[in-house]
């Protein structure tokens, strides 16, 4: 396959591109506005390499987004080829692009986000009633609980909160621009040496040694296909003693909030609509995000499922990996549950650490 890699790899601008993509997943449009090249020229070099082996692609909507191969011989290959990239000019020329790219791409996201805040604040009234998870996770956690772990960060707004109360914490979040965000605000609270910041996905967790408390907010486990393995790994790294908080959406909520439900906000300079369609036989709802920029023509799209569990089977999964649910409540009023409640709130103390005898 080596002879295949370096054919691919006979040309400046394949170079680049695999240069670039090493270190970061983009859209044709982005590769196009990098290399200031035609589309159908850059289209024809991406199909070179991915025929090749060396890069992967993805749609998402109307967008096809290309990385570097990451796993297997190519990975290999062009990771032993990478260092030797970064004496050109060029090349570092073409990341600093990217990154402000992605940087652009984040911005107006988050400025469109803003934009429709008070119709989200709406939005979250109804349904949550103004309820303040992030100090509720705060109340609940521990006070001999010195390092803690969060799991799906997002943002960090809960990750700092607990940093700024003392707690030593991991935030952990699969995606590398949220933790960006999260590290943006962490120097800026004064709180980066409070904090380790981890890119992984919860079904891979691999942490750096044991902890004494895990918490895991705003629908992070519903988001997971797997709950029992991502339990079974938060258990495993978790000493005896140890307490994992977390929330979950009830398939009351799947089934009658948001079921068939479409949401829209419009503002002035963009839309937004939330659509989900929900599925007794998969178990799972699937939701579609679409954002149109009115001034510039973009779409972007986003597809995603959040899958159904009922309390019967958490509890069976917490029991499996040797926790014991102290205690489980309305993820919103923190009351009893009832046949409406729209959240769980989990409280799980492990028996054991995982070298122990059960």
């Amino acid at each position: 396959m080596a002879l295949v890699y370096f054919k691919a790899l006979s040309d400046e601008t394949r170079l680049r591109l695999v240069h670039i993509l090493l270190h970061y997943e983009l859209s044709v449009n982005e590769l196009v506005r990098i290399l200031g090249m035609g589309q159908s020229r850059v289209s024809r070099h991406l199909k070179i390499l991915t025929e090749a082996g060396l890069l992967t692609s993805r749609r998402d909507g109307l967008w096809v987004f290309y990385a570097a191969t990451r796993c297997g011989e190519a990975s290999d290959f062009l990771q032993a080829m990478g260092p030797f990239l970064h004496t050109d000019t060029a090349m570092r020329e073409d990341l600093a692009m990217a990154a402000q790219i992605l940087e652009e791409r984040a911005l107006k996201t988050r400025q469109f986000f803003n934009a429709i805040a008070e119709d989200w604040d709406e939005l979250n009234r109804e349904v949550l009633e103004d309820f303040d998870l992030p100090a509720a996770v705060l109340a609940a956690v521990p006070a001999g609980c010195r390092v803690a772990v969060d799991l799906g960060c997002g943002t960090g707004s809960l990750t700092e909160l607990l940093a700024a109360r003392g707690y030593d914490m991991i935030g952990i979040d699969q995606s590398e621009e949220m933790l960006c965000v999260v590290r943006d605000k962490a120097e800026q609270l004064g709180l980066s040496g409070k904090l380790l910041l981890l890119q992984q996905d919860l079904l891979k967790l691999d942490l750096y040694g044991t902890i004494r408390g895990a918490v895991s907010t705003f629908d992070t486990f519903n988001h997971i296909p797997d709950l029992d393995k991502a339990i079974a790994n938060a258990g495993f790294f978790m000493e005896k003693g140890g307490v994992l908080l977390f929330d979950m959406n009830t398939p009351y909520k799947h089934q009658n909030v948001l079921g068939e439900n479409v949401f829209t906000f419009e503002e002035e300079d963009a839309s937004c609509v939330w659509r989900n369609h929900y599925s007794a036989a998969d178990r799972r709802v699937e939701i579609s995000v679409d954002i149109d920029y009115r001034e510039t023509g973009e779409h972007f799209h986003e597809q995603f499922y959040e899958y159904t569990y009922d309390l019967d089977t958490i509890r069976a999964a917490l029991e499996k990996h040797g926790f014991a649910l102290e205690s489980v409540c309305d993820g919103e009023s923190f009351g009893p549950l009832t046949d409406e409640s729209e959240r769980y709130f989990f409280c799980a103390v492990k028996q054991y650490t995982q070298l122990e005898d059960k």
